[in-house]
Protein backbone atom coordinates (compact mmCIF):
# COMPACT_ATOMS: atom_id res chain seq x y z
CA UNK A 1 0.00 0.00 0.00
CA UNK A 2 1.12 3.40 -0.63
CA UNK A 3 1.97 5.46 2.11
CA UNK A 4 -0.62 8.14 3.33
CA UNK A 5 0.70 11.51 3.06
CA UNK A 6 -2.93 13.69 3.62
CA UNK A 7 -2.83 14.09 7.87
CA UNK A 8 -7.21 13.48 7.87
CA UNK A 9 -6.56 10.55 5.41
CA UNK A 10 -3.86 9.20 7.58
CA UNK A 11 -6.05 9.62 10.74
CA UNK A 12 -9.45 8.20 8.77
CA UNK A 13 -7.43 5.01 8.23
CA UNK A 14 -5.94 4.56 11.80
CA UNK A 15 -9.54 4.84 12.83
CA UNK A 16 -10.64 2.26 10.16
CA UNK A 17 -7.92 0.09 11.75
CA UNK A 18 -9.14 0.25 15.02
CA UNK A 19 -12.84 -0.22 14.41
CA UNK A 20 -11.60 -3.50 12.90
CA UNK A 21 -9.87 -4.43 15.53
CA UNK A 22 -12.32 -3.59 18.41
CA UNK A 23 -14.72 -5.27 16.10
CA UNK A 24 -12.76 -8.13 16.41
CA UNK A 25 -12.44 -8.46 19.63
CA UNK A 26 -16.02 -7.93 20.55
CA UNK A 27 -16.70 -11.40 18.72
CA UNK A 28 -13.86 -12.55 20.20
CA UNK A 29 -14.90 -12.11 23.92
CA UNK A 30 -18.44 -13.59 24.62
CA UNK A 31 -16.82 -17.07 23.59
CA UNK A 32 -13.23 -16.39 25.70
CA UNK A 33 -16.62 -15.60 28.70
CA UNK A 34 -18.03 -18.83 28.08
CA UNK A 35 -14.72 -20.86 28.44
CA UNK A 36 -13.54 -18.79 31.26
CA UNK A 37 -13.56 -21.70 34.01
CA UNK A 38 -12.66 -18.98 36.79
CA UNK A 39 -15.49 -16.95 37.84
CA UNK A 40 -13.30 -13.69 37.78
CA UNK A 41 -12.20 -13.91 34.69
CA UNK A 42 -15.42 -14.55 32.97
CA UNK A 43 -16.62 -11.17 34.60
CA UNK A 44 -13.55 -9.40 33.63
CA UNK A 45 -14.34 -10.69 30.23
CA UNK A 46 -18.02 -9.78 30.16
CA UNK A 47 -17.12 -6.33 31.30
CA UNK A 48 -14.66 -6.08 28.76
CA UNK A 49 -17.01 -6.41 26.17
CA UNK A 50 -19.52 -4.09 27.53
CA UNK A 51 -16.46 -1.52 27.26
CA UNK A 52 -14.97 -2.89 23.86
CA UNK A 53 -19.26 -2.40 22.85
CA UNK A 54 -19.10 1.40 23.99
CA UNK A 55 -15.65 1.91 22.32
CA UNK A 56 -17.17 0.79 19.17
CA UNK A 57 -19.75 2.94 19.08
CA UNK A 58 -17.42 6.22 20.08
CA UNK A 59 -15.62 5.26 16.78
CA UNK A 60 -18.76 5.27 14.99
CA UNK A 61 -19.56 8.38 16.04
CA UNK A 62 -16.16 9.46 15.56
CA UNK A 63 -16.44 8.48 11.54
CA UNK A 64 -20.33 10.24 12.01
CA UNK A 65 -18.79 13.97 13.16
CA UNK A 66 -16.03 13.78 10.75
CA UNK A 67 -18.54 12.93 7.99
CA UNK A 68 -17.50 9.87 6.65
CA UNK A 69 -19.28 6.24 6.74
CA UNK A 70 -17.72 4.36 9.60
CA UNK A 71 -15.23 1.74 7.83
CA UNK A 72 -13.41 -1.00 8.91
CA UNK A 73 -10.09 -1.53 7.34
CA UNK A 74 -8.26 -4.38 7.91
CA UNK A 75 -4.29 -3.49 8.64
CA UNK A 76 -1.43 -6.52 9.60
CA UNK A 77 -0.21 -3.71 11.69
CA UNK A 78 -2.84 -3.77 13.65
CA UNK A 79 -3.19 -7.14 13.86
CA UNK A 80 -0.39 -6.96 16.10
CA UNK A 81 -1.49 -5.41 18.93
CA UNK A 82 -1.91 -7.75 21.41
CA UNK A 83 -1.86 -5.58 25.16
CA UNK A 84 -3.50 -3.04 26.56
CA UNK A 85 -0.16 -1.26 26.55
CA UNK A 86 -0.27 -1.26 23.11
CA UNK A 87 -3.96 0.11 22.91
CA UNK A 88 -3.42 3.02 24.90
CA UNK A 89 0.03 3.62 22.89
CA UNK A 90 -1.65 3.61 19.44
CA UNK A 91 -4.79 5.56 20.88
CA UNK A 92 -2.56 8.18 22.45
CA UNK A 93 -1.01 8.99 19.42
CA UNK A 94 -4.54 9.34 17.34
CA UNK A 95 -6.03 11.48 20.22
CA UNK A 96 -2.99 13.85 19.35
CA UNK A 97 -3.75 13.41 16.20
CA UNK A 98 -7.21 14.18 16.36
CA UNK A 99 -6.35 17.77 17.95
CA UNK A 100 -3.73 18.92 15.77
CA UNK A 101 -6.69 18.68 12.96
CA UNK A 102 -8.99 20.55 15.08
CA UNK A 103 -11.30 17.83 15.63
CA UNK A 104 -12.46 18.27 19.41
CA UNK A 105 -15.64 15.99 19.13
CA UNK A 106 -13.18 12.81 17.66
CA UNK A 107 -10.57 13.60 20.43
CA UNK A 108 -12.93 13.41 23.17
CA UNK A 109 -15.17 10.56 21.88
CA UNK A 110 -10.97 8.98 21.75
CA UNK A 111 -10.17 9.52 24.99
CA UNK A 112 -13.04 8.09 26.44
CA UNK A 113 -11.67 4.88 24.59
CA UNK A 114 -8.33 5.77 26.14
CA UNK A 115 -9.46 6.43 29.37
CA UNK A 116 -11.82 2.82 29.64
CA UNK A 117 -8.23 0.91 28.12
CA UNK A 118 -6.29 2.59 31.10
CA UNK A 119 -8.59 1.36 33.59
CA UNK A 120 -9.33 -2.15 32.22
CA UNK A 121 -5.13 -2.31 33.08
CA UNK A 122 -4.68 -0.23 36.09
CA UNK A 123 -7.97 -2.65 37.52
CA UNK A 124 -6.51 -5.59 36.02
CA UNK A 125 -9.87 -6.83 34.79
CA UNK A 126 -8.72 -9.06 31.92
CA UNK A 127 -5.50 -10.81 32.37
CA UNK A 128 -5.68 -11.06 36.46
CA UNK A 129 -4.42 -13.81 38.32
CA UNK A 130 -6.37 -16.37 36.95
CA UNK A 131 -4.41 -15.89 33.76
CA UNK A 132 -1.26 -16.14 34.77
CA UNK A 133 0.87 -19.25 34.32
CA UNK A 134 0.82 -21.50 36.60
CA UNK A 135 -2.48 -20.07 38.51
CA UNK A 136 -4.27 -22.65 40.04
CA UNK A 137 -7.03 -22.09 38.37
CA UNK A 138 -6.14 -20.98 34.76
CA UNK A 139 -8.77 -21.16 32.23
CA UNK A 140 -9.28 -23.97 29.86
CA UNK A 141 -9.36 -24.61 26.40
CA UNK A 142 -6.65 -21.58 26.59
CA UNK A 143 -8.43 -19.45 28.19
CA UNK A 144 -6.50 -17.40 31.11
CA UNK A 145 -3.41 -19.33 29.98
CA UNK A 146 -0.18 -17.81 28.45
CA UNK A 147 -1.00 -16.20 25.45
CA UNK A 148 -4.33 -15.93 25.86
CA UNK A 149 -4.68 -12.14 25.49
CA UNK A 150 -2.97 -12.39 21.76
CA UNK A 151 -5.86 -11.43 19.46
CA UNK A 152 -7.61 -13.93 17.21
CA UNK A 153 -6.42 -13.23 13.79
CA UNK A 154 -2.99 -14.12 15.10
Amino acid sequence: MPSITDPRARFLHGRRDTLHAERQVEKLLPRMAREAADAGLRQGFEHHLEETRAQVANLERVFAALGERARAERCPGIEGIRTEHDEIAADTGLIAMAQALGERDAASLLKENLDQEKATLREGRVGGPAARPGHRRAGRRGVGRPGAQRMPWR
